[in-house]
């Protein structure tokens, strides 16, 4: 059982521990700033820099990287979380590259081992600081000795983006080519050719290297152009003389340092959606992700809906509702409706109960009258909002103890005379009996139902026909989840009186 009262999250062991890991961050961050200071990037010529950059990489590998700089550089300056899920779905590619290669000695075991042991790490490491599993003093050497593996091999990392976009064979991208050319287009297009710009979040450190040694960041936008052949307005100025030199040690001929991108005519700058590129997938099967938004440094999510109603996200985008995910952009694209949404951080409630078991009363209470003031807003709108999705998985508990209820897709707006629900939806145990066979229209009631099955279920992990939660909250678990709607609580006000009262 959970134990504690509905703010268990805020426990001073809890704050002693986000004290010390933001002290082992900052050591990680001062090393690694400490071994590629500016200062000493801005001395060092083309093949200095790489090879202070890949000074973890054998000789043949070296000698591979000199050979593909211009691919490693271009693709280097992006940002690396868009491609962080390539790595983990496609790394096998890397080792049958190595095999075919006759100029690179490293042999198929060495690779797969290396590759593994960076891409474990990576995983494991995003795992424990996002589920925040650190406990003792080990936990924390532990996280510290794999933060400094992945920074060790970040050349590595590199190379896997090269060969998905080299070689997609070998390397499929697990999201789509629309979303991967946005990611090209926006970070390569229009940043690079202005520079390093400081908006991208961690950028990839090759970036700042080529912005420290003075190079022309302008001439890996060029590339980028005529490598997928798109065209734009162009303007053809000489390279300086020490920015050939510092591409020319790279491997890059000077030929192609002579154009730059004045601007590239692209119809991005008027879509809304183009300043957002992949960071992750939460959810494949339901096309959820967080993306990044280049210009004000935030992370977001992503929800791609086939069947959808535009207009209740459009209402939920001006509404601003406390205990909803703000919605910041609704585009209709290729007939799908693609939201940006708040990124709400925490775990839902089906989540918690898996970890740490059921809730008790006055936890439940907590957050059931947090859920009665969501609803009560939504349902008072003009026309109201039922959700029709009400259940612990669509319910989120932030470390603050502030619940938040997501996805909205199942809703729809309760307007008087409709005889039934147009569209039947919703989900086994916890979706009212007009939602599933179609027995009247949905409404404040619909949403009644659900949220006392919820309840329920938190203080018993058990579906509503299978066990009522015991207590003194069991009659009114029983009136919001009865058969007929006009035997239940007419409104989410009854329903939270009853609770008080109880």
């Amino acid at each position: 059982m959970v134990t504690g009262s509905t703010e268990w999250f805020s426990t001073k062991a809890k704050d002693e521990k986000k004290i010390r890991f933001k002290e082992q961050v900052d050591t990680l961050r001062k090393n690694f700033l400490n071994k590629f200071s500016p200062e000493k990037l801005q001395i060092m010529t083309g093949a200095e820099l790489l090879n202070k950059v890949f000074d973890n990489t054998d000789e043949t590998m070296m000698s591979y990287i000199m050979r593909n700089m211009d691919y490693i550089m271009r693709f280097g300056a992006s940002s690396r979380y868009p491609y962080m899920s390539i790595i983990y779905k496609g790394s096998d590619g890397i080792w049958k590259l190595f095999e075919k290669n006759k100029n690179v000695k490293m042999s198929r075991s060495e690779a797969e081992s290396k590759a593994v042991e960076v891409r474990d790490s990576i995983i494991e490491c995003i795992d424990i600081i996002e589920k925040s599993d650190l406990h003792t003093i080990e936990d924390y050497k532990e996280l510290d000795r794999k933060l400094r593996m992945v920074t060790e091999y970040y050349s590595f990392v590199t190379i896997l983006k090269y060969f998905q976009m080299v070689y997609p064979e070998y390397f499929p991208a697990m999201y789509s080519h629309q979303t991967l050319d946005r990611c090209i287009q926006i970070l390569g297009l229009k940043y690079i050719g202005k520079g390093a710009n400081k908006r991208i979040p961690n950028m990839g450190v090759i970036s700042i290297f080529i912005r420290n040694c003075g190079i022309n960041n302008s001439v890996f936008g060029s590339i980028y152009a005529d490598e997928w052949g798109w065209t734009g307005s162009r303007e053809t100025c000489p390279a300086a003389r020490e920015n050939v030199l510092c591409i020319s040690d790279s491997g890059l001929s000077s030929k192609t340092t002579s154009a730059t991108i004045k601007r590239m005519a692209s119809s991005d700058d008027d879509n809304p959606l183009s300043k957002y590129v992949f960071f992750k997938m939460i959810d494949a099967d339901k096309n959820v992700s967080v993306v990044h938004n280049t210009v004000d440094d935030r992370d977001y999510v992503q929800k791609e809906y086939k069947l959808f109603n535009q207009n209740i996200f459009e209402r939920l985008k001006e509404a601003h509702i406390k205990g909803v995910p703000r919605i910041y952009e609704c585009e209709k694209v290729n007939g799908k409706l693609i939201t940006i949404e708040e990124y709400i951080r925490g775990n839902n409630l089906d989540e918690i109960i898996d970890r740490d078991g059921v809730f008790n009363e006055e936890q439940m209470l907590g957050i059931a009258l947090q859920l009665c003031d969501i609803l009560e807003v939504l349902h008072s709108m003009a026309p109201p909002m039922i959700h029709r999705d009400v259940k612990p998985s669509n319910i989120m508990l932030k470390k603050t103890g502030e619940v938040v209820l997501i996805d909205f897709n199942a809703s729809r707006e309760y307007r008087e005379g409709y005889s039934q629900d147009t569209v039947l939806f919703g989900t086994k145990n916890f979706a009212a009996p007009e939602q599933l066979m179609g027995f009247g229209d949905s409404d404040a009631r619909t949403d009644i139902f659900g949220l006392g099955a919820t309840l329920s279920y938190l203080m018993t992990k058990m579906p509503i026909n299978q066990m009522i939660a015991p207590g003194r909250y069991m009659d009114i678990f029983a009136k919001c989840i009865m058969m007929d709607k006009k035997d239940r609580y007419n409104n989410i006000k009854e329903l939270r009186e009853a609770l008080l009262n109880a």
